[in-house]
């Protein structure tokens, strides 16, 4: 939370998450701040805490602060005017503070603490809007329009258009959108009976009822805060009421939280994109094994990826399936390459030999005819030559097809008969 060292005071922002079915009270849960910043206000002097929270849309929250009543004193005393002993030595002074609360820039009330109090922490989570009722605090969807469809919206209202029915051109407003601030300051305050006017409260509307440009600087923003609708309140008024006799013109004191959405914040870079949360040992672990852990979580992340002996093993077997199954593809390419190879040579050589015996046969039958052709010459007797018969026993060839094998038949071949000549001249 944000203290203020000098004077011990500091102010928290606790988001209320509603009871469960198991409990019966709400859970308040303080929000993370971040970039925290010390500052003095060179014109009016105020010391400024501001931070910077996460906003969650359609959920309350609860202001905590605490105030000590010699706050004030203990502030001016670091003031470069108060250098003397006299001052420094003397007892420090209570003094009455007005605490007023602002929501994006909108004042809805405040807070008295009379310095004859005790110091304790003041919780803020509702401002009362009636005698029976009060208001809570929560943040709210941002309601952004298109400022010319807006207008054609307003021109089919009767009438004059309600504060809920305009945009809000209020630049104060508009600049302060996105922070929730307490302005603390010194005042002199009188107890009385009567209880304080409410009307300005009930009558005073807040951001989450209004529309907003979307031509406006601040449309990143997606919540508003705000006061949410009235619900009753059966603990009723407050016996004792202060008044305000006077007070100082500028606050001495000044908490700022600005709220942003997550992913707002991720892009400034405020919160990292994905943050690691060390893991809690079992048992609750050693004051070392925790410090280690928180000093691991700050390491930027690394993933690793590590594949177990099985998975390697596994990846070992598969790749050996991968080639035995390309080995075996190939034999059986092989094979097949074999086997038709195999078979064309054995087609190759009945064609060939095919080829031999009839072109054999061709020769072996032109050479029986030839034999045959001969042995007639030789069987004829020449008219004027007496021969002698051939050889009844001569072997001759005969060819039945040129395409079959050749067969050997002793044929007897009768010698011819010699010519008989008569000579009729007369």
């Amino acid at each position: 939370m944000p203290t203020n060292s000098a004077s011990a005071a500091r102010c928290t922002i606790k988001l209320i998450t509603p009871p469960s079915s198991t409990s019966t009270k709400p859970t308040k849960t303080a929000c993370q701040e971040y970039s925290q910043q010390s500052i003095k206000d060179p014109i009016t002097g105020a010391f400024k805490e501001i931070v910077t929270i996460e906003s969650k849309q359609s959920s309350r929250f609860q202001i905590s602060f605490q105030v000590h009543h010699t706050a004030y004193d203990l502030l001016e005393r670091t003031k470069p005017t108060c250098s003397s002993s006299t001052e420094t030595d003397r007892a420090l002074k209570s003094s009455d503070y007005l605490v007023e609360v602002l929501l994006d820039g909108i004042s809805i009330g405040g807070y008295h603490q009379h310095r004859s109090q005790t110091p304790r922490p003041h919780n803020l989570n509702a401002f009362r809007s009636s005698e029976t009722t009060t208001r809570l605090l929560e943040f709210a969807p941002l309601h952004l329009v298109d400022p010319d469809d807006f207008v054609q919206v307003l021109d089919h209202v009767a009438g004059n258009p309600t504060p809920e029915q305009m945009i809000c051109q209020d630049e104060q407003i508009i600049r302060s959108l996105g922070t929730i601030e307490l302005k603390i300051t010194r005042c002199e305050l009188s107890m009385k009976r009567r209880a304080p006017s409410i009307k300005q409260i009930r009558s005073r509307q807040t951001t989450n009822q209004m529309h907003f440009s979307e031509a406006i600087k601040k449309t990143r923003l997606s919540s508003t805060v705000g006061l949410g609708l009235p619900t009753l309140d059966e603990r009723g008024k407050d016996k004792v009421s202060y008044r305000v006799n006077s007070k100082d013109r500028n606050p001495f004191l000044h908490f700022i939280f600005h709220y942003k959405p997550r992913s707002i914040l991720i892009a400034e870079g405020i919160l990292p994109a994905s943050p690691i949360i060390p893991t809690e040992l079992p048992g609750g672990g050693s004051s070392t094994e925790k410090q280690e852990l928180e000093r691991r979580s700050n390491w930027p992340e690394t993933r690793i990826t590590i594949d177990s002996s099985a998975s390697e093993s596994e990846k070992r077997e598969s790749k050996a399936d991968k080639i035995n199954k390309k080995l075996e593809k190939k034999t059986a390419v092989d094979e097949k390459n074999e086997k038709e190879k195999v078979t064309d040579q054995l087609a190759s050589g009945r064609r060939r030999k095919f080829d031999n015996c009839k072109k054999r046969g061709d020769e072996e039958e032109e050479e029986g005819n030839g034999e045959m052709d001969h042995q007639e010459k030789r069987g004829r007797v020449s008219p004027k030559t007496d021969q002698k018969p051939a050889n009844p026993s001569t072997q001759t060839k005969l060819i039945i097809n040129p395409s079959e094998p050749l067969i050997n038949i002793d044929q007897d071949i009768k010698p011819a008969q010699p010519a008989i000549l008569i000579d009729l001249t007369l």
